[in-house]
C-alpha cells in the first residue's frame, strides 16, 4: 500500500516514542490495530539500541515488515540527551541508528525525532550531514487530547505505549486524527 496519500492527508503525525525493545509482539500488534481500522500512519519513533543491545524480536520484526501504514523514523540510539553532545558522536549514533532501521525493517529513516525534544545547532547539522530532517515540534497525547487547540501550531503527536494512560488516549487521538481528512 502507497502511504504517501494517506500521510498527505492525515491531520498530524502520530508518533509512538521510544519503540523499543520493550513492547511484545502482543503490544504492537495490538496498538497497529487501532491505527489500520483508521486507515492511518503509526509514525514508529525508533530507538536502535536500548537497553544494553537486546533487539526487538524477530517477530515484531516480521509483523512490521509484512504489515501496511507504517513510517519508521528515528529517535535514537540510546534515548541520550544530544543536545549537549559533540558533532561526531551525534553523527556516529545518528548513521548508528539508521542502518540499524534499514538492516532490521528495511526502511531508511528520514526524520529524527530528538529524545526528550531537545535541539542544539549541533544537533540540526549532524542531522542535516546524515540526512535527517530534524523535528521536535510536537505535542505530548494527553496534553492534546485534553485542549488541542492550544497546539493548533503543531505537526507531531506522540504518545508512549508503556503508558496507560496514554494507552487509553489512543483511541480518541484517532479520532481526532480522522477530522478534515
Amino acid at each position: 500500500m502507497d502511504n504517501s496519500y494517506i500521510l498527505k492527508t492525515q491531520k498530524f503525525i502520530i508518533r509512538e516514542d521510544d519503540f523499543d525493545p520493550r513492547y511484545s509482539f502482543a503490544t504492537v500488534k495490538n496498538t497497529h490495530e487501532l491505527f489500520l481500522q483508521k486507515n492511518l500512519i503509526h509514525t514508529l519513533a525508533i530507538q536502535a539500541k536500548r537497553h544494553e543491545g537486546v533487539g526487538h524480536t524477530q517477530e515484531v520484526i516480521d509483523y512490521i515488515n509484512s504489515t501496511s501504514n507504517w513510517d519508521i523514523q528515528l529517535h535514537g540510539w540510546d534515548h541520550d540527551r544530544y543536545s549537549d553532545w559533540k558533532y561526531n558522536d551525534i553523527v556516529r549514533d545518528l548513521f548508528a541508528g539508521i542502518g540499524y532501521c534499514q538492516q532490521m525493517f528495511k526502511r531508511v529513516p528520514t526524520v529524527f525525532y530528538p529524545p526528550w525534544n531537545c535541539e542544539s545547532n549541533v544537533l540540526k547539522q549532524a542531522c542535516q550531514y546524515v540526512g535527517l530532517q530534524f523535528n521536535n515540534n510536537c505535542a505530548y497525547i494527553m496534553s492534546y487530547t485534553n485542549t488541542p487547540e492550544s497546539y493548533q501550531d503543531k505537526n507531531v503527536i506522540y504518545f508512549h505505549n508503556w503508558d496507560l494512560n496514554n494507552s487509553k488516549a489512543l483511541p480518541k487521538l484517532l479520532d481526532m486524527a480522522m477530522i478534515n481528512i
